[in-house]
C-alpha cells in the first residue's frame, strides 16, 4: 500500500541529509584552505598513541604544546574533520611525530588555542556518509509513495 506524504517526506529527509553531509564535507575543505594562513610555530610532541575506532579502523592521538605571545597552549588537533585510518595507516602517522620531537603547527590568529597539525581534512567520510544515507532515504520514499 503506497503513502505518498510518508514516502514523499522520506525523499524530502534524504535530499537534505544528502546536502547537508555535502555542506560538511566543502565546510572542511574552506577551513583547510583558511588554515594556510594561518601562523606556524614550533610545537613539541607530548604524547602518541593509537586509538581504535570501532570494529576495523584506528586513529592517531596526539598532544603537543606550543607557545604563542608566552602563553604555553596545548593541542590535539591532528587535521580537520575526522580521522579514520587503518592501523597501518595511523601507525606511519604516529611515527612521524614520536614524543619529545619538535614539528610545527598552525595556529587560528584569532584563537591561540585552536591549533592544527596537518592542513589536512577527512572530508571523504561526511560526502559518502550524505550520498548513501540520502540516496537511501529518497529510494525508500520513493517506493513508499509510489508502491502499490
Amino acid at each position: 500500500m503506497s503513502n505518498p506524504i510518508a514516502g514523499l517526506s522520506l525523499v524530502v529527509v534524504g535530499l537534505a541529509v544528502g546536502v547537508g553531509f555535502t555542506f560538511l564535507s566543502r565546510s572542511l575543505k574552506a577551513k583547510v584552505e583558511a588554515a594556510h594562513s594561518w601562523t606556524e610555530v614550533p610545537a613539541v610532541i607530548q604524547s602518541a598513541k593509537l586509538q581504535k575506532v570501532g570494529k576495523t579502523s584506528s586513529a592517531p592521538s596526539l598532544t603537543y604544546t606550543y607557545s604563542v605571545g608566552g602563553t604555553t597552549y596545548t593541542g590535539k588537533r591532528l587535521q580537520f574533520g575526522g580521522i579514520n585510518m587503518t592501523r597501518t595507516e595511523a601507525e606511519a602517522v604516529l611515527a612521524a611525530y614520536p614524543v619529545g620531537s619538535t614539528t610545527t603547527v598552525r595556529y587560528d590568529p584569532h584563537r591561540h588555542d585552536f591549533s592544527v597539525l596537518r592542513l589536512e581534512a577527512d572530508s571523504k567520510g561526511y560526502l559518502i556518509a550524505g550520498i548513501g544515507i540520502g540516496l537511501a532515504c529518497v529510494l525508500t520514499g520513493l517506493v513508499v509513495a509510489f508502491a502499490s
